[in-house]
């Protein structure tokens, strides 16, 4: 009768010898063997282009986005409000799509207004000038 130490090397090297032969040094690629991806071998040009002001875009593609996602936080309110908005926007109408969509979404704290005119817009929660509701 084998003793359970013979039995298990047993298993070990049958087990061995389903691993794979790259883990244990044996035919192991050479770097030249391996394949390079294809890549763009002009490179440097494209971004050179890319980052002058004569780069043209390509026909058919706007000059200016169309829309953009804006985020706006409310004081004490936990996520922002985010809108899509059109560059040619106003931030009365930024003011007001904010208050629509935060009255919309049912969120805390409860608003003690809901008129745009009653709101201004901060850059940051931390400074006390607004942008003016009169500019765009």
């Amino acid at each position: 009768m084998p003793s359970p130490k013979s039995s298990r090397s047993g298993q070990i090297e049958s087990h061995r010898r389903g691993r794979s032969s790259s883990f244990h040094g044996q035919g192991v690629m050479s770097v030249s063997q391996l394949r390079r991806p294809k890549t763009v071998s002009d490179l440097p040009s494209i971004r050179s282009l890319a980052g002058t002001a004569t780069a043209t875009l390509p026909e058919g593609l706007p000059r200016h986005p169309s829309k953009m996602l804006l985020k706006v936080t409310m004081l004490r309110s936990l996520a922002p409000v985010q809108m899509l908005m059109t560059p040619e926007s106003t931030v009365r109408d930024l003011i007001a799509a904010a208050v629509r969509q935060y009255v919309k979404e049912g969120r805390r704290p409860i608003l003690p207004a809901i008129e745009a005119s009653d709101f201004d817009l901060h850059y940051s929660q931390f400074s006390l000038e607004s942008k003016s509701q009169t500019i765009s």
